[in-house]
């Protein structure tokens, strides 16, 4: 029985190294098509930008089939890459399985079931690089990978389930399921220990990451940890090869540690930054030195743009903790935080404590590849609250001669005390339109007051700039709009804007050929309506050809 068996154990063996070789190829076709649409689109839209009629413009139609609304998925290139995946993943789960051996056909299933949970592991991993070389392949910085590495997360999950299953049920029906858990069997008993910590991540992602994000990003570090430690420990063997998996996973884990730490450390000498508290619990935080160089910036600016984000690193607040700011101006590197918990509240509260405090400080990045938005004839911009930090940044990087629409929505008028130097550069250039959503009901009832009517300007005093990104809340929609004038000249409105007929009116006032892009960072309520209304302008044959950029966070 032993020799019939180690016949059919090494041919077992063999397919399952197939299996990982499979799959790696076809993760790999998946990138080249990523890499393809992306080199191809970008083509495309420099042909666009020479053309005097987008109607019959090929990335126009392109586009147009691409926004194809598909239920789950959203647009149909989501729809493809995510049934890819799967199809690749039930294809190399249930091939070459002995299916007639009864005896055979469970623990066979198993074994599959675990290499490709292996195999999805590391991928799950690779995609939450920050330095990963998929940037410079399909041009999508870490962030916006961040979906594709959340789905592979959850489907290793449910391959995890699929392999342990089974076994669970073949060691019950041979009676032997405390015998083969025992003290000896170390490596079924670290395999455990991975599974439930795998479980655990899962859990941590779908409950803790939005309750407190701290706290969910130590716990996610601490299980990704044990997951490798154990699963290396559950199949240690060199010569069934499954510990490759846990090395490879492993090293470009802390590869990318190591480039993220080597960057902070070269950003420390000689840096500060200079903190002020802002009202409604923000503040302005001015860096000495502007970030210069990352991996990830790699193939884009020698330094910082504005509109790029870094991570911020201050160790008199938090001495082994980094967090994500987008830069509102880079001469002087200058950001907004907006207090939260954690680390945000604790620096809002040690700034009230000491205006004008200078501390040691570093960051890591830039990060984000940010479109070329002076190649556009009109640059669309949304903003909720503290996500007005990427918008103020992109408009400080753009030539004079572009038109800009920048809507902000805030929930109090002296909100824009964040950002009144800019607001009052923006107010001197003819080719910007500024329009302020204040959505606070307690100022919208005050401003319909005869005494407000009589003097109905928002005091606008003291300079500014940047945020960390807002990603919960939702925006206020569709009162009825009360118009005044700031002190700083734009227009304020007490209520919430018709992102539709906003969106549709700076296209509509387009001509046929000309380029359009409409931007948007804040609250996820006003990012989804941003993106609705922008997809429906997309869809029509104005002959406006329009881009939409989305700038948030998934973590």
């Amino acid at each position: 029985m032993a020799s019939a068996s180690s016949p059919a154990k090494a041919q077992r063996q063999k397919d399952n190294e197939h299996i990982a070789v499979y799959f790696a190829v076809g993760v790999l076709a998946l990138i080249v098509l990523l890499s393809i649409v992306h080199w191809t689109s970008f083509l495309l839209q420099r042909q666009s930008s020479r053309r005097s009629n987008t109607k019959t413009d090929p990335s126009q139609r392109l586009r147009r089939l691409l926004l194809t609304p598909i239920p789950i998925f959203k647009t149909l290139p989501n729809a493809l890459l995510f049934l890819a995946y799967l199809a690749i993943n039930i294809s190399l789960c249930f091939s070459r399985i002995p299916w007639p051996d009864s005896s055979k056909r469970l623990i066979w299933f198993a074994k599959r079931a675990g290499w490709v949970t292996a195999i999805n592991m590391a991928l799950t991993t690779l995609l939450s690089l920050r330095n990963t070389p998929l940037s410079l392949l399909t041009g999508a910085s870490y962030e916006r990978l961040r979906p594709l590495h959340n789905f592979a997360g959850y489907t290793t999950a449910v391959l995890l389930c699929m392999h342990a299953v089974p076994y669970i049920v073949y060691y019950h029906l041979r009676d032997s399921l405390a015998e083969d858990f025992d003290a000896e069997h170390v490596a079924n008993r670290m395999g455990a220990v991975a599974g439930v910590a795998m479980l655990l991540t899962v859990l941590a992602a779908t409950t803790l990451r939005r309750l407190h994000y701290e706290l969910f990003y130590i716990a996610h570090v601490v299980l990704f940890l044990v997951i490798i430690v154990t699963y290396a420990l559950h199949r240690p063997k060199i010569a069934t090869h499954s510990v490759y998996i846990a090395i490879f996973a492993a090293a470009i884990w802390f590869l990318d540690r190591l480039i993220r730490a080597v960057t902070l450390l070269i950003s420390l000498p000689n840096n500060t930054a200079t903190i002020h508290p802002l009202p409604n619990d923000a503040v302005r935080v001015t860096l000495a030195k502007t970030p210069s160089w990352s991996f990830a910036s790699l193939g884009t600016t020698a330094t910082a743009t504005s509109g790029q984000h870094v991570y911020l690193y201050v160790p008199a607040i938090r001495a082994f903790e980094t967090h994500p700011f987008t830069l509102s101006s880079k001469t002087p590197a200058s950001l907004v935080l907006k207090a939260h918990d954690g680390f945000t509240r604790a620096l809002h509260e040690y700034a009230v404590a000491h205006p004008g405090a200078i501390l040691r400080a570093g960051v890591d990045g830039p990060y984000g590849k940010l479109p070329h938005f002076s190649a556009y004839d009109k640059v669309v911009l949304f903003a909720g609250g503290s996500g007005a930090t990427f918008t103020f940044g992109v408009i400080s990087a753009l030539e004079p001669a572009v038109r800009v629409d920048f809507i902000w929505t805030i929930r109090h008028s002296d909100n824009m005390t964040w950002f009144s130097t800019q607001l009052a550069v923006l107010r001197a250039n003819p080719s910007i339109r500024v329009h302020v959503y204040v959505t606070s009901q307690v100022e919208r009832t005050r401003s319909s007051s005869p005494e407000f009517e009589k003097s109905a300007h928002v005091d606008v005093p003291t300079p500014t700039s940047d945020v960390e990104k807002n990603v919960g809340g939702d925006i206020e929609k569709s009162m009825p709009e009360l118009g005044v004038e700031s002190s700083v000249g734009e227009e304020v409105r007490y209520g919430r804007p018709d992102i539709d007929a906003l969106v549709k009116r700076a296209v509509g006032e387009m001509s046929a050929g000309q380029r359009v892009i409409v931007a948007s960072c804040g609250p996820q309520g006003l990012m989804r309506d941003v993106k609705e209304a922008t997809r429906g302008v997309m869809r029509s044959e104005s002959g406006v050809s329009v881009q939409l950029y989305e700038e948030a966070f998934e973590w």
